[in-house]
């Protein structure tokens, strides 16, 4: 190793023992206050920019609400400010499906997508500081972490444990290092122990196979309120909150999910902290409380949850599919619940009795990821939970019935929505077909190859033909819900304002290519090829972080095998014809259930004579098919367009790892003997089984320490020239054959964010750009490829990922396309007249009517959006100093004239004819290949330098002293809650020097507040579900800010702002009042995380992007600032509070935005808080004249 890079390895060491020696005694102490949920906020958006609760500005797709969008923030009730626990409606979260296959899994709440991050990421990671084992530091520190728990015991480990499958016998993937073993209890509880000596956070989550199905009929919802209840205290640590107080101390976070037939509740914390935690936790299931205290507050949060989704269409249409079903079967249950169903007599005694029931050990299962070697850890298992009882519930969940049965079968329901929305799905019902009983369906899998034929996007293809038609926006098959006693496929189509004009004819089609795929009957080629690409995902898999593998093994233990826990969900070693013909035969109008979502049902002249749904008030009306329709349908013949999928080219065949062939080369070269090789192809039998094994054993040393030294690098600039600059980075990490490759085109003053004009233009190039490469795309996404092309305010963003086997072809594809789109939208002119006969051209015009379409629905459904939705919205609009309205682009959308592909391509010609070009190459690929490829982009852009001076100035408005308050009505006349984000400006980042002291000053602020807050505001004062306090840096240069958000139906906004402003003072004094081992603690848990290591590729890479794509590159930012935070003093954060955040202060800078429900009394809607405020804005109109 050099010795500059020696001597830095050194000096992170030392600071890293110096951090440990510091903090050893502040972790002795107890700790006294809560946090539910809430580094779900820190780290889910630490890979995006923050260390805790960060809320970033204007650089996301759209000048649209890029704050917690509703894709953000409601993906399932795990998401941060959907607080501690809640209800998922699907059947819980996906365990993993393998890529090979079209998206099976259909949540009912929108799900994030998995290809690679843009915009800002970082999550620390300092290679010199990985750690291998555990060093005495690290035990002394974990030994000494809380006085009450001592030593584990050992344990008569024959009696304990009553089965043990090991390591060897557990299939993993590639390349995976670390130690398993699954162990029975004696009580029934199975326990997945998993022992990773390099992890910095430590995780494990409970599994129980119980949810709201085994709700009693009086109390609705009960299972949920039980997963609340569960958080408010124990024999064990009495104290409400005690158990979140911990891990937030420790740099932890935990939350909880119920689900129709699942429970999950999971935690991380930092790894010295694992078995106090542990203990918290295991006292759940031991213990609980069920205070009478807490009934009465935690009932109100529930109802304040279900009021949060009353108006969510997402949650509106799945109620109206249970009220609709089998009303003996419990998926017709309420699963939320609320105060009508809750708050009455008995409810406790129903509490216990749920709880003695149903968690019971053989329903749950554990999975443990730590440091510890296995024995410790399954020493752990035992001390921790061999006493959770064992009430003798049967594992296995029996229903008197079907929930969809021949009287619910073959129907057509019609459901109103309430945003702009329009959708047709056809709904089967189907055996189990991966239980016992399948025969083989476990491992053959045919619905994933199913929805892989009937969600395929190439050619050929359902969704091309009906596509071209200008009909969908998309179509995807899956499997959304699974029962124990059976299961649904369901085939999802998005509808255009054309194709709900045309739904008889779709579900013909589909109906078609359905009888299409019984005519051809099985293709094994096919099975093989899903088999091979799940086999390579499996092979490739890179686990993340812990607390996700914890929580998806805890739940697949249920399900597979423990040889297979890991691999099952990508194991697809049997090919059964026989099942793939039976459960095809089912797809059938009898077997059906069709359901078409619309808002405009609303409007019909009959609308009151529709039924109406109980508990959200969702107005639908079903009928059964008619004989015509099920004989149109049985009889369907496919057109010519419609036939099955191509083989695959885009199949990875190359697995090289470039690291260890440089590393072995280097060695080689210094004289070694050329025997020194690793192992880096695949061979298999296509379920990874057999899989070779990454062999760095059979290294020369010079080469490994050559991998070494390339493992501690940040990334190089390889090419340089005027407005392009290319940066590289070989992955010696993760060493997976997979690459990322992130394009940043900034743009001039005069480019993206020029006009309302160009904006709206610039989003509709990168949608017509993807439409274009979808067809020839879509075998790539199959393969593990994935592109990406999106458009923020000061640039556009192409992404390309996968295995680097095939990634040169797809980006030359992506490059050629971003400029041979304008010369075809160019010439399709302003309108589709005169274009009969030029069929390539209508079709673009079709699909240009969608887009323009799509995001004009998206604009105008605003109105819909949450009000803290809204006031983070409003919260941008008088921070930026220059900032579009949605109303802006909207009206730009509904022009005629400035809407058109003509105008497209004039826009786009000027905005892509000068750019600056930052590149970034990172994984499996050299030098040579990153800047082979990068130069394949640049021939086709065919731009100008854009000079640096030229680049748009993204500035905020310094808020005045004296503050401001916006306050607005919410949009939706509906909608009962009220909120208020509450936001305090503290300048630069940097601030008075270059130490960057103030942001890790906030920093610190914030991981402390969310605690607090939380408590307070959320349980103590009910004031609303959604409760948090964030970070929000915006503009350019970065401008830190601090802000807390409430949502609640209750209370006016003055009255929310007050309490907001009553609990900082109670903040500020707990400050004050903290012992300094206490805040000792705090500060170490911030150190952690700025140090944790990046568990995945896709990590790294958004970390050192987040650094080129800001033109910062600062690449060590988070060793700096970890020194920076260890140096930080307890009368330094209460002096950076005072001057920040206290009334009175000279320096505060305050801006609340107030949206009031439109259901509040007058008076109430324009109160102003007590404390007063300064500017006083109402309209938007008012916003722009005080900026």
């Amino acid at each position: 190793m050099p010795m500059k890079s020696l001597s830095m390895a050194l000096s992170w060491i030392l600071l890293l023992l110096w951090c440990i020696a510091t903090c050893t005694e502040a972790l002795k102490v107890k700790i006294t206050d809560s946090m539910p949920s809430r580094n779900l906020l820190s780290r889910r958006i630490q890979k995006t920019g923050v260390i805790s609760g960060l809320v970033s500005g204007r650089k996301a797709e759209d000048g649209q609400m890029t704050m917690l969008s509703s894709i953000d923030m409601l993906q399932s009730h795990r998401s941060p400010l959907l607080i501690r626990g809640g209800y998922l409606p699907s059947n819980g979260p996906s365990s993993g499906r393998p890529s090979g296959t079209k998206a099976g899994t259909e949540n009912t709440q929108p799900a994030t997508s998995g290809s690679v991050i843009l915009g800002t990421a970082s999550r620390p990671n300092i290679s010199s500081l990985r750690m291998t084992k555990s060093t005495s530091s690290d035990t002394k520190m974990e030994a000494s972490i809380s006085p009450e728990v001592g030593s584990i015991k050992p344990r008569d480990l024959s009696r304990a444990v009553v089965r043990t499958v090991e390591n060897d016998q557990i299939v993993k993937p590639q390349g995976d290092k670390r130690q398993y073993r699954h162990i029975w209890l004696e009580n029934g509880l199975q326990v997945l122990l998993t022992s990773d000596p390099s992890i910095d956070v430590a995780a494990a989550s409970m599994h129980i196979h119980c949810g709201h199905f085994h709700d009693p009929e009086e109390f609705p919802g009960l299972a949920h309120f039980h997963e609340h209840m569960l958080f408010l205290g124990t024999q064990a640590f009495p104290q409400e909150g005690e158990y979140e107080r911990f891990l937030s101390e420790h740099g932890g976070y935990t939350n909880a999910y119920t689900s129709m037939e699942d429970t999950n509740y999971y935690f991380a914390v930092e790894h010295m902290a694992l078995r106090p935690a542990l203990q918290r936790f295991s006292a759940f299931f031991l213990s609980p409380l069920f205070d009478e205290g807490a009934l009465d507050r935690e009932q109100r949060a529930v109802d304040s949850e279900h009021t949060n989704n009353v108006l969510e269409d997402n949650w509106r249409i799945t109620q109206v599919a249970k009220s609709t079903s089998d009303r003996r079967h419990p998926f017709h249950k309420f699963s939320t619940g609320n105060l009508q169903t809750l708050a009455k007599p008995g409810v406790r005694d129903a509490l216990l009795d749920f709880n003695q029931r149903y968690y019971s050990a053989p329903l749950m299962k554990l999975t443990l990821v730590g440091r510890e070697g296995l024995e410790d850890l399954q020493n752990m298992a035992v001390e921790y939970f061999q006493d959770v009882r064992n009430s003798g519930t049967p594992p296995n969940h029996v229903y008197p019935t079907p929930a969809f049965g021949p009287d619910q079968l073959g129907t057509l329901r019609h459901t109103v929505a309430l945003k702009e929305r329009r959708s047709v799905s056809l709904m089967f019902a189907l055996p189990k077909t991966d239980g016992p009983q399948a025969g083989g369906g476990l491992w053959s899998k045919p619905c994933s190859y199913l929805s892989h034929l009937i969600g395929h996007e190439g050619p050929g293809s359902l969704h091309l033909l009906l596509n071209s038609r200008g009909w969908i926006n998309s179509l995807s098959a899956g499997v959304p819900m699974k029962f124990s006693d059976a299961e649904y496929f369901k085939v999802s189509i998005s509808l255009t304002e054309e194709g709900a004009k045309h739904i008889d004819e779709i579900n013909l089609l589909v109906f078609a290519y359905i009888n299409l795929l019984r005519k051809e009957g099985p293709q094994e080629w096919i099975h093989n090829e899903i088999a091979q690409m799940s086999a390579v995902s499996f092979r490739y898999k890179e686990w993340g972080e812990a607390v996700d593998f914890a929580q998806d093994t805890a739940q697949l233990m249920k399900k597979y095998p423990p040889e297979y826990i890991m691999s099952g969900p990508y194991r697809m070693s049997e090919w059964d014809p026989d099942l793939v013909e039976k459960i095809t035969g089912l797809l059938t109008p009898e077997n059906c259930v069709v359901e078409v979502v619309n808002k405009d049902f609303g409007l019909e002249p009959d609308i009151d004579e529709w039924e109406q749904e109980e508990w959200y008030g969702t107005r639908f009306r079903q009928a059964r098919l008619s004989e015509a329709q099920v004989a149109a349908w049985r009889e369907a013949q496919a057109p010519a367009a419609l036939a099955l999928p191509p083989p695959n080219r885009f199949l990875p065949t190359d697995f090289t790892i470039r690291a260890i062939a440089a590393a072995t080369k280097q060695g080689q070269g210094q004289g070694e003997e050329e025997g020194a090789t690793a192992s880096a192809g695949v061979e298999g039998d296509g379920d990874g089984d057999d899989a070779a094994v990454l062999d760095m054993a059979g290294m020369s040393p010079s080469a490994v320490a050559a991998l070494a030294a390339l493992d501690t690098t940040p990334p190089t600039l390889v090419h340089e020239e005027e407005g392009y600059k290319i940066w590289h980075k070989m992955d010696s990490t993760f060493l997976v054959p997979k690459s990322n490759i992130l394009v940043k085109l900034f743009t001039g003053e005069d480019g993206n964010y020029a006009s309302p004009v160009h904006m709206t233009m610039v989003r509709l190039y990168a949608r017509m750009v993807r439409e274009e490469l979808n067809e020839f795309s879509y075998d790539a996404r199959m393969a593990g490829l994935r592109y990406g092309i999106s458009a923020d305010p000061d640039s556009l963003d192409i992404s390309v990922s996968g295995y680097s086997d095939k990634l040169p072809e797809l980006l030359q594809r992506v490059a050629t396309t971003t400029r041979s789109i304008l010369s075809d939208l160019r010439s399709m002119g302003h309108s589709p007249e005169g274009l009969d006969g030029e069929v390539k051209k209508l079709k673009r015009w079709a699909a240009f009517e969608k887009h323009r379409q799509g995001l004009l629905r998206e604009y105008n459904n605003f109105v819909r959006q949450s009000p803290y939705e809204v006031a983070s919205y409003y919260t941008r609009h008088a921070l930026e100093s220059k900032m579009y309205h949605l109303n802006e682009y909207a009206a730009v959308l509904r022009s005629t004239q400035l809407c058109t592909p003509a105008g497209i391509a004039r826009v786009l010609e000027g905005v892509l004819s000068r750019l600056q070009v930052e590149v970034l190459a990172h994984g499996n690929l050299d030098s040579e290949e990153a800047t082979h490829l990068s130069s394949l982009l640049k021939a086709e852009l065919q731009s100008i330098p854009l000079p640096t001076s030229e680049l748009p100035d993204d500035r905020l408005v310094v808020v005045p002293q004296k503050g401001v308050l916006v306050q607005m009505p919410t949009p939706n006349e509906d909608e009962e809650n009220s909120a208020v984000e509450v936001h305090f400006q503290v300048g630069p980042e940097d601030g008075e020097d270059d130490s960057g002291r103030r942001g890790c000053l906030l920093d610190l602020v914030s991981h402390m507040a969310y605690t607090s807050a939380f408590n307070q505001l959320r349980t103590e004062e009910q004031l609303g579900y959604i409760v948090s306090s964030f970070q929000r840096k915006s503009g350019e240069p970065q401008v830190l800010g601090f802000s807390v958000m409430v949502q609640g139906p209750h209370h006016p906004p003055s009255h929310l702002d007050d309490r907001i402003e009553n609990w900082l003072q109670m903040f500020r004094q707990q400050l004050v009042d903290m012992s300094p081992e206490e805040f000792s603690s705090n500060v170490n848990a911030v150190v952690l995380q700025k140090l944790e290591k990046d568990t995945r590729l896709n990590e790294e890479t958004g970390r050192h992007w987040a650094e080129i794509s800001t033109r910062k590159y600062n690449f060590e930012r988070w060793p700096k600032e970890a020194r920076v935070t260890s140096a930080l003093t307890q009368a330094q954060l209460v002096a950076f509070v005072d001057r920040h955040f206290t009334l009175g202060s000279p320096d505060r800078r305050k801006l609340a935005v107030h949206i009031a429900s439109a259901k509040l009394p007058a008076d109430q809607l324009a109160a102003l808080p007590a404390h007063g405020a300064g500017h006083v804005l109402h309209t938007l109109d008012d916003i722009r004249a005080y900026k």
